[in-house]
Formats: C-alpha cells, sequence, structure tokens
C-alpha cells in the first residue's frame, strides 16, 4: 500500500518550469519558542507536517548549542498524530530525544490509521492519547504557565477542544474563560491548516 501525503503528491507532480504560488507565515509568529522563562513546560500537539514547526523549537531546547539549550530545564510533551507508524515523521530523531532526555522530554503518537487492540485495529485521535493526561495538562497550564502549541491539521481540534470542555466542566470551569485566559496570557499557540 502506498501512503500518499495531501501536497507532497503535488510537489513531486509538478515539472520544470511549473509556477507555484506559496504564502506564510500564516499567524503572527505564534510558534516561536518564548525564551522568558528556561523553567517553562511546553506541550506540543501536531498532526502529520505540523511537526515541522514543532521540530525547529525541540532541536532549540534540546539538540542546538544555545542559551535555550543549555539553560532549559522545563518538561515537554509531545502529542504527535500520524497516519501510521510509516509515516511519523521525524521518528528517529524524536525517539533519540525521548532516550538522551527522559526527564524532560515525552513522545506519546496518535496513530490515525489504526493501532492494534485486542479488539482489532481501532482509529486513535490526538485527544485519545490526550485524554489519559487532560488533569495534568490542564495543571500544567493554570498553575504552572506551562504554553501549549497547536500544529498541523484543523480537523484535529474539535476533539482536542472537547477533551478540555468535558475536563473544565467536571471541575465546574467555565471552557470559554479558560482557552480566553490562555491565550490572553500568550500561553495558547496555533498554527492550523
Amino acid at each position: 500500500e502506498i501512503n500518499r501525503g495531501l501536497c507532497s503528491d503535488f510537489l513531486c507532480g509538478l515539472k520544470p518550469g511549473d509556477k507555484l504560488k506559496m504564502t506564510g507565515p500564516w499567524v503572527e509568529n505564534d510558534m516561536l519558542l518564548r525564551e522568558e522563562d528556561y523553567a517553562t513546560d511546553f506541550i506540543f500537539v501536531a498532526s502529520s507536517t505540523g511537526i515541522a514547526s514543532v521540530r525547529g523549537i525541540l532541536r532549540r531546547l534540546f539538540a542546538e548549542n544555545t542559551r535555550a539549550g543549555w539553560n532549559y530545564s522545563g518538561k515537554v510533551w509531545l502529542f504527535f498524530g500520524a497516519a501510521n507508524k510509516d509515516s511519523l515523521l521525524y521518528q528517529n530523531e524524536l525517539t533519540l530525544l525521548r532516550n538522551n532526555y527522559p526527564q524532560q522530554f515525552g513522545l506519546i503518537c496518535a496513530f490515525i490509521g489504526g493501532e492494534k487492540t485486542k479488539d482489532g485495529v481501532k482509529k486513535v485521535y490526538i485527544h485519545d492519547k490526550m485524554s489519559p493526561y487532560v488533569q495534568e495538562i490542564y495543571e500544567k497550564l493554570v498553575s504552572n504557565g506551562a504554553h501549549i502549541y497547536f500544529s498541523g491539521f484543523e480537523e484535529m481540534m474539535p476533539g482536542i477542544e472537547s477533551l478540555f470542555e468535558e475536563y473544565c466542566l467536571s471541575i465546574n470551569v467555565e471552557y470559554g474563560q479558560f482557552k480566553e485566559n490562555l491565550i490572553r496570557d500568550g500561553q495558547w499557540h496555533s498554527q492550523l491548516y
């Protein structure tokens, strides 16, 4: 079976001399690393090629010889959704980060094309993988000033927003106000397409 990408088939089909219009960035640098506090926790939620924005930040924190890399003491969680294990971009690099920084970097993957369970193959979405951590994510955002970044397909957001909405309801917090506060305080970042 050939797994085709949304854009890669188009790009690979171009011939020398074909015209191509490119635009970007889409937002006002909302996916840039905030370096005010080197102890800030980051929660990244990426789908498919949305990992590209996140990869640069991860490299800055863990792989490059930079002030951020030298001083970073926070924790990073990456919830990464891909069609299947074969389409998980930067798999070796991400696994290496997890192995080299087990106390600082957590990698949780969701395979939308399905994961084998005792009941057969089941589609698993990013919000499914976030669900067991929703209380801890909430606490990091509200109590610890963590930042959350969303990068990738816009279609991932309804499930994630429902997850947060249900959790907020369970603790008598109004979800709209929770999200609005994070946006106001510069903790909610998104680059969706």
